[in-house]
């Protein structure tokens, strides 16, 4: 998963990278597999580094991707998904 925010204002940008595997069998519950979800490969621009902020949770059968931005300010999110494998 990427995750990138953009100020609308200033233009600053932050960006994430994600990597991570997720499994659930049958009518289980799905686990993370190895690590948990973190970012990675963080890159800001100008003041994006004093705002931004992302992360990844589960939730049942949800993967929930969570952004952090600044108050009073248009953050402009783009989340993408690199691969997802239904087996």
């Amino acid at each position: 998963v990427t995750v990138v925010g953009i100020n609308t204002s200033t233009q600053a940008v932050y960006r994430a990278d994600f990597s991570f595997t997720y499994s659930r069998v049958g009518s289980a519950t799905a686990t993370a597999v190895g690590a948990v979800a973190t970012a990675l490969n963080v890159r800001t621009s100008l003041t994006a580094g004093t705002w931004g902020g992302a992360s990844i949770a589960l939730s049942t059968n949800s993967v929930i991707v969570q952004v952090q931005g600044l108050a009073a300010t248009n953050i402009d999110w783009k989340c993408s998904f690199n691969r997802i494998q239904c087996v």
